[in-house]
């Protein structure tokens, strides 16, 4: 008997699907197989995981009408939120345990969150696992630490990189930058109104991101949609999250909520980076903690790569916790 589990990967040409798909390969997560999956404008080439080379697979219109989805025990969905709506469904009704990142597919949905909230009873109705979005779960985590500080709610304005559009918007600054150099038209399909040496706070659907993360915070964290505020911003670097929150408290002793917040995968610095730093780690910084002006709780800083520390290790975390308690 074989063991182990097959692991589907759909999107794995993408930034996240890469990210987790390495991740996956290099986990102690028993994993037989490993299938990766891509757009058909995507899957030209192999590539590799931790120096070990992968096919990437076509997905089709019928994706179990395809051989390669024969055995396969879990999928992972890192796609846009149109092609996981339409396929979460379909693995779903074949009995196949369902990732789908983002949260995309059934909003109301519990969000899964590694150490903190992992649903068990409603994974085993439904074999679905919704993961949030990564400034949603690092917002989450650091006002879970602080539960015992009597939060009332929080504000955050969160700063992504061009990845947070995926590869297209990466590449999309990258033309942008070089058009400005070399004095050609920039191209602006992702971000219409320029992004290279610029802010864009008009991106296409940013303010229907941010709802959904206000959303996705005040659900994680059981408390009222209402005791949320949320703004986003695209700044012109490659990748990366920073986030300025504020958080509002009853209790606003800063020694004893820097302690609250340090440990684990967060870390203090009395000078905190920016995102470049922590490019490609598991680590979160936070830093600049200090007292409101206005006398409504505290303000801190919080940057992160939010692609391995804010979706990745959750998703492995997740399966992890998953397979030790016996759920799968």
């Amino acid at each position: 008997m074989s063991v182990g589990y097959v692991v589907a990967v759909i999107g794995a040409t993408g930034f996240v699907g890469k990210e987790l798909a390495t991740a996956l390969h290099t986990s102690e997560i028993p994993i037989r197989i490993l299938k990766l999956f891509g757009s058909a404008k995507r899957v030209n080439e192999d590539i590799y995981l931790d120096h070990d080379r992968f096919p990437v697979f076509p997905l089709s219109s019928d994706p179990l009408a395809d051989a390669q989805f024969d055995n396969v025990d879990i999928v992972f969905l890192a796609t846009h939120k149109e092609v996981s709506q339409k396929l979460a469904p379909i693995f779903l009704d074949e009995g196949i345990t369902v990732f789908d990142v983002g949260g995309w597919v059934y909003e109301g949905a519990p969000k899964f969150i590694h150490g903190m909230s992992m649903h068990e009873e409603f994974f085993a109705d439904e074999r679905y696992v919704s993961i949030p979005l990564s400034p949603a779960y690092l917002i989450s985590q650091v006002i879970w630490r602080l539960r015992e500080f009597g939060v009332q709610g929080a504000r955050a304005h969160i700063s992504v990189g061009a990845s947070y559009k995926g590869r297209d918007g990466v590449e999309e600054l990258s033309g942008q930058v070089a058009a400005v150099y070399n004095y050609r038209d920039a191209p602006r399909k992702v971000f219409t109104q320029g992004l290279a040496f610029d802010l864009a706070p008009s991106v296409r659907g940013i303010k229907e991101e941010a709802e959904l993360i206000r959303v996705q915070v005040a659900h994680i964290l059981d408390m009222e949609e209402s005791s949320f505020d949320i703004s986003m911003l695209y700044t012109p670097i490659f990748s990366g999250l920073g986030i300025q929150v504020q958080i509002i408290l009853r209790n606003t002793n800063l020694e004893e909520i820097q302690e609250a917040l340090t440990g684990g995968f967060i870390g203090w610095s009395f000078n905190p980076h920016g995102p470049k730093a922590l490019m490609g780690g598991s680590g979160v910084q936070f830093g600049h903690l200090r007292h409101d002006g206005l006398g409504q709780g505290i303000h801190l800083w919080l940057t992160a790569d939010g692609i391995r520390a804010g979706v990745v290790d959750n998703c492995v975390g997740v399966l992890s916790s998953l397979i030790e308690q016996g759920a799968l």
